[in-house]
């Protein structure tokens, strides 16, 4: 052999599969997630099947839970039911179909909506005692001193 190329060559037989299309449809009973945030309520997520899929793959956000179906079926079915334990900025949900060998298909996205959830905001208020409040909600503090005077 010279350099990088070998004398000897044999032929080899390569399978070339089709890249899987994106899901035609994904959809859900909750597309703005911020009343099920942090409860016991879910969203079922359902993608339309692509043709020549052995199985789909599920994305969901870091601070969510498929709740049903038990694995492994929740990596292979066309429908999900997620629970939320927060909402983020960019939270979404993807699909994706797997043809032959394990090849994944293009994405399918929905975009959930996470505008203006409230997230909790705890505040010191007096004696290291706390309180939730709506990061929207006016809250005033009023600061004093050992002897409950104003400063």
């Amino acid at each position: 052999a010279t350099g990088c190329i070998s004398t000897t060559r044999s032929a080899v037989a390569a399978t070339v599969n089709t890249l899987l299309a994106a899901s035609a449809t994904l959809t859900s009973t909750v597309t703005n997630i911020c009343p099920i945030v942090n409860t016991a309520n879910t969203s079922r997520f359902t993608a339309a099947s692509v043709t020549g899929a052995t199985g789909y793959v599920w994305t969901i956000p870091t601070t969510a839970v498929i709740d049903s179906p038990a694995a492994p079926l929740a990596a292979n079915g066309l429908k999900i039911k997620v629970r939320f334990t927060a909402a983020g900025a960019n939270d979404s949900v993807y699909v994706q179909a797997i043809g032959a060998g394990g090849c994944a298909g293009a994405k399918k996205v929905l975009k959930l909506t996470t505008t203006n959830c409230v997230t909790p905001v705890f505040a010191n208020i007096i004696h290291n005692s706390s309180k939730a409040i709506k990061r929207k909600e006016t809250f005033v503090f009023n600061n004093f001193n050992k002897k409950n005077t104003r400063r």
